[in-house]
């Protein structure tokens, strides 16, 4: 009877490794094949990219205008415009702070003559932002900003995700700030006479 038993086990134990064995070995190709088509995907996806990059690179550079004039409603239509451009992308501004300095004014200093001049009297508006909504509209409204046919300078981004329940609900999860810097030339092209608001900082939350 041990015999037979012996007999048994000699066919079952090798039986048993040989389904483990298959078993690893189905799951192991089963992973390369996802490995492999993620791979297949990341590929499509960059070459994607590059051939996006390489149709903006080859497109015409657009018009664009350094400074608009000066004027009183200036700032105003400024901040409509930029409401305009978020809302359009699914986005919110929750605050901003302005602060305007002048080129030839005891504002920022330019180290070539000719630039000095030219740029005498030319205020700088620096806006710090903040920006919140799903991470797709704030990538799209930063590329508007920076693709716009107005010259503006954009620094210090940072982004910051916020995992709430009521960040979740409204979609508002991602908060990003950063710094937009705008031009505005004195009407005429010439420096202004007077120097009382060369330094006039400002704070505000929008309202959307």
């Amino acid at each position: 009877m041990n015999g037979g038993v012996y007999r048994v086990l000699g066919w079952i134990v090798p039986i048993l490794f040989l389904c483990v064995a298959s078993s690893i070995i189905y799951v192991q190709h089963a992973a390369l094949e996802q490995a492999e088509e993620r791979r297949t995907e990341a590929n499509e996806t960059l070459n994607k990219a590059n051939q996006d990059r390489a149709l903006v690179l080859s497109m015409p550079a657009l018009p664009r205008f350094a400074a608009v004039d000066q004027s009183p409603d200036e700032e105003n239509k400024f901040l409509d415009d930029l409401r305009a451009k978020a809302h359009s992308v699914g986005a919110t501004i929750s605050g901003w702070t302005s602060n305007r300095t002048q080129y030839g004014n005891g504002g920022p200093s330019v180290s070539d003559p000719n630039d000095a001049q030219a740029l005498a009297g030319v205020y700088r508006i620096s806006c710090d932002l903040k920006v919140v909504g799903p991470y797709q509209a704030l990538r799209k409204l930063v590329g508007e900003l920076t693709g716009s046919d107005r010259l503006f300078t954009i620094s210090n981004i940072n982004w910051h995700r916020a995992d709430t329940p009521s960040a979740a609900r409204t979609g508002d999860s991602n908060e990003l700030s950063f710094s937009l810097v705008r031009y505005v030339a004195p009407p005429g092209g010439h420096s202004p006479t007077s120097a009382t608001s060369s330094n006039s900082p400002t704070t505000a939350s929008p309202s959307t």
